[in-house]
């Protein structure tokens, strides 16, 4: 008689003896989601991206002033404008913060503020894209948060960019339509110096319609702001979002290539977040000299982490197959084995970000 050898199917244990659990067809699967605070950004700025960096720089090792360093250019790719926006943004994101109703929102813009204000102390330069100078030029019309954001991305793509206003100097909107008490000029002057810096040419009290006719180059128009005009300070980021988009458009129209649209993120569900698994802790409150460093990745760390993964091991702990392998190295992605994998769910069910579905 043949010999056969037993195999406990997996997933099939009960705890101490007792009945096997039920299976399901359903496998997991890590899904990543849109944060509400990054869809609320008007900037589009990747506010769980920055918060976290900043937040968990300590477990890869880098010290308080290498994860400032890394937050400031996740923010700056998007933004080259992060200590006007700290100061003058109405912070859209912290109403949609998931936490918000929990022990309140995340303050993200204290948060931004004060790693935008390091890197200013720091002097840490915008950097570019591009390997080298490409041989076509662009004039920008208009020095205000769009004309500011549109020469910084395309001149960190490598065009050489000449910015002109009509106004003695660059700023626009926020030079002359905001009082310097709300957006002090040394804060504005770095960062346009900053922008500068990667190779923008300013021409001030320029005749833009002569510039116009006369540009041996492409143009991109934004808007130039009328001395006088109602500045609405939540429009500013918008503005930075334009010159962005603006810039992306153009320079993909100069290389003749189809500009790449970034993939659209299903929206986390609030109510598959799990609030009880993180500890209460009090919202850090705007001031008037910002966060200290050590308060600002404080704070950080109230991020949930809304549709991301942050390493809490729920999913490794919690399931009864052993079909979720846990990385070696901090930041380094899970992965399930989905052959050992019963259909418990407990993974998806056990984490608190949202960020196992089953499918």
């Amino acid at each position: 008689m043949a010999l056969v050898k037993k195999v406990r199917k997996l997933g099939a244990r009960g705890g101490f003896g007792g009945p096997s659990r039920d299976v399901s067809s359903a496998r997991p699967e890590f899904v990543a989601k849109e944060a509400p605070c990054g869809h609320s950004c008007p900037c589009g700025t990747d506010v769980r991206g920055f918060l976290t960096t900043l937040a968990r720089g300590g477990e890869r090792g880098l010290t308080e002033a290498e994860a400032i360093e890394e937050a400031f250019y996740l923010i700056a790719d998007r933004n080259p404008l992060s200590a006007v926006c700290g100061r003058l943004c109405p912070h859209h994101c912290e109403t949609g913060c998931t936490r918000e109703a929990y022990d309140g929102g995340v303050s993200v813009n204290q948060v931004e503020r004060a790693i935008a204000e390091a890197a200013i102390n720091a002097g840490w330069p915008l950097r570019a894209m591009a390997d080298g100078p490409r041989a076509e030029s662009v004039t920008v019309i208009g020095a205000g948060a769009a004309g500011l954001s549109a020469a910084y991305q395309l001149a960190r793509r490598g065009y050489a960019v000449t910015l002109a206003d009509p106004h003695e100097q660059a700023g626009g909107e926020l030079r002359y339509g905001i009082e310097a008490e709300r957006l002090p000029r040394a804060v504005l002057d770095a960062e346009i110096a900053r922008i500068e810096a990667l190779g923008v040419a300013f021409a001030g009290s320029a005749d833009v319609a002569a510039v116009e006719l006369a540009a041996d180059s492409r143009v991109l128009k934004t808007k130039i702001y009328e001395n006088g005009t109602p500045v609405a300070t939540g429009a500013i980021a918008a503005a930075i979002h334009f010159g962005r988009h603006a810039a992306a458009l153009l320079d993909a129209e100069i290389r003749g290539v189809a500009i790449e649209a970034a993939p659209k993120l299903p929206p986390v569900l609030e109510n598959k977040v799990l609030l009880d698994h993180y500890a209460r802790q009090p919202r850090a409150e705007a001031t008037s000299e910002g966060l200290a460093a050590q308060d600002a990745i404080a704070e950080a760390r109230r991020c949930l982490s809304c549709g991301a993964c942050f390493e809490c091991d729920n999913c490794w702990k919690y399931c009864p197959d052993q079909a979720v392998i846990k990385p070696l190295e901090k930041g380094q992605p899970y992965r399930f084995k989905l052959e050992f994998c019963q259909g418990c769910s407990k993974c998806a069910e056990q984490c608190p970000s949202n960020y196992i579905e089953m499918r």
